[in-house]
């Protein structure tokens, strides 16, 4: 949620979480509530609503170009494609790709590893992403950095590294990539590491975003907020949930940083009293 829409919210839900509360008070212990029309309750929560929508968009479009790189992890191509809008397109270095011969290419990509055959590998390490919704909210463009390692179980492996700028569509209420672009940047075989592509100096990858929107990854919405069958109760869930996920995510990223500082005893304090580790198949 942007923080020029944070305060405006919250005021929204305090004003019609204290009208709902007054409501539950006898009229003796009620205080005077805010001046609020019914109309200007129903518009609050339709205004949130959208607000909220649109950061689970936000996170659903990381979840979405995630869910490629674990597809891809596991050689499952048909998945991947699912993930792609109905007349996406594939932007590969000098290949262009669309529509129906999405699954193909993907296919073709999962030959390279010999499809995932034992001792094959197909790891692509995607983060670092920059992500700008667009003002209606229906669509996002994406900027990545990828870092994959494959190899084909038969004794070659391989870096590949670039950066993808990607498009992404709201299609039937799903988040769908609706174009991917990978400009390829490095490789190299393991055993020498990797150089950039053709030995070249790297090109400079125009920015999806201009310097106004940068540090803006959801804008201020355009007019109304549609009506919304939402409620308060409805709404506050939804809100729980996302804070929620940043709490585990902290947690997890904590445990990390803990563990590289060699932190021991406050790594010790993430776990539950009741936890336990498993490594492999050894408890």
């Amino acid at each position: 949620m942007t923080a020029l829409n944070i305060g405006k919210t919250l005021a929204v839900l305090f004003s019609c979480a204290f009208i709902v509360g007054c409501s539950r008070m006898s009229e003796t212990d009620a205080p005077q509530p805010p001046s609020v029309t019914t109309q200007e309750q129903a518009e609050g929560v339709n205004e949130l609503a959208r607000e909220v929508d649109r950061v689970e968009s936000l996170r659903a479009v990381k979840d979405l170009q995630r869910s490629y790189a674990q597809y891809g992890q596991f050689g499952l191509w048909a998945d991947m494609a699912t993930l792609f809008s109905e007349n996406a397109s594939i932007k590969w270095g000098d290949q262009q790709i669309g529509g129906d011969a999405v699954e193909g290419w993907l296919q073709e990509r999962g030959a390279e590893v010999s499809n995932l055959a034992p001792g094959a590998l197909n790891t692509e390490l995607i983060d670092q992403p920059l992500i700008n919704l667009s003002v209606d909210g229906d669509s996002a463009k994406g900027r990545w950095m990828s870092l994959a390692f494959k190899g084909d179980g038969k004794g070659k492996a391989w870096f590949e590294g670039g950066l993808y700028e990607n498009d992404y569509v709201r299609e039937d209420g799903v988040w769908k990539i609706a174009v991917m672009r990978y400009y390829p940047q490095y490789e190299g075989p393991y055993a020498k590491g990797w150089t950039n592509v053709d030995g070249k100096d790297l090109p400079i990858i125009p920015y999806h975003f201009t310097i106004d929107e940068t540090g803006i990854p959801i804008p201020e919405p355009e007019g109304p907020a549609p009506a919304s069958s939402e409620t308060l109760d409805s709404l506050e869930q939804r809100i729980a949930a996302l804070n929620d996920e940043d709490s585990v995510r902290n947690l997890q990223n904590a445990y990390g940083y803990y563990v590289d500082r060699k932190m021991w005893d406050d790594v010790i304090d993430l776990f539950a009293q009741d936890s336990a580790v498993e490594l492999g198949d050894a408890g």
